[in-house]
């Protein structure tokens, strides 16, 4: 794993891994990738939250809001929130 192959790496499978975790991450994107996560970040621990994209939704509706109602339709169609979301957290009565 450090670039010179060790002899018994190749006995890693996905279920030679130690969590559930790293195994459902290998699973889903591939043992390569969660050797390489060992890797580089063995000791981290990595909290994954709820709505982790939050932020990047937040921004996206604000640049594409045009003042309309149809871009709030639209919006919350496309992001998959409410129109009410929009207004309220967004868009709040002023």
């Amino acid at each position: 794993m450090n670039g010179n192959k060790e002899p018994w790496e190749n006995e890693i499978t996905i279920d030679t891994l130690p969590t559930y975790e790293l195994q459902l991450l290998a699973e889903r994107c591939g043992l390569d990738v969660v050797k390489k996560i060992i890797e580089e970040a063995a000791g981290l621990i990595i909290q994954v939250p709820i709505n982790p994209f939050r932020k990047a939704r937040m921004n996206y509706i604000l640049k594409k809001y045009d003042g309309t109602t149809k871009s709030i339709l639209k919006l919350a169609t496309d992001c998959n929130v409410t129109v009410q979301y929009i207004k309220k957290f967004h868009f709040p009565p002023t």
